[in-house]
């Protein structure tokens, strides 16, 4: 299972996968900074920085637009100002995603996202692919962006049971 997730995010990744519908006309979110644009069926991937500088994916217009028009996670900036060059969960997402600062730059959230029973984090560290998936179907596979939460202590996506508050619900032992 877990192999199998690997594969279909590197295949999705690499834009060769279509999030298109045979036949449909539409924009397909894939996170926060790209979305498929698909006519007839037939996609390709539009990359809001493209489109304007700083742009992020609003879903309400299908379409990129200034991170200010653009409701959390994706139009919410971050003040990485004397924050360490790392990712921190995003406490105002209840922890369903995170954001990474750079020298005291934000480059941006990225979505937890589970797959059917096994666990993946899209956190590609390249710019151009960053912050993918939000939700896409594939014919025997549905991804969901909401079950995980972010752990700062180990810097990656995990389930609430297994990461302290206040992010996820584990109690310490002693």
């Amino acid at each position: 299972m877990v192999v199998t997730c690997v594969l279909l995010l590197a295949f999705l990744s690499t834009g060769m996968g279509q999030h298109c519908k045979p036949g449909v006309t539409e924009n397909v979110a894939t996170g926060c900074r790209n979305y498929y644009a698909c006519v007839n069926g037939v996609g390709h991937l539009v990359t809001c920085e493209d489109v304007g500088k700083g742009f992020v994916y609003n879903s309400a217009t299908k379409q990129c637009d200034d991170p200010h028009n653009v409701q959390p996670p994706c139009g919410q900036q971050k003040d990485c100002t004397g924050k360490g060059d790392r990712n921190y969960a995003d406490k105002d997402n209840q922890c369903h995603s995170y954001y990474t600062c750079n020298r005291d730059t934000f480059f941006g959230h990225t979505i937890c996202a589970t797959c059917k029973s096994s666990i993946f984090s899209y956190n590609l560290r390249m710019p151009h692919l960053r912050e993918q998936l939000l939700l896409i179907e594939s014919k025997n596979m549905l991804l969901h962006y909401s079950s995980l939460v972010f752990d700062e202590s180990l810097q990656t996506c995990n389930w609430p049971q297994n990461v302290l508050p206040p992010c996820g619900t584990k109690t310490t032992t002693t």
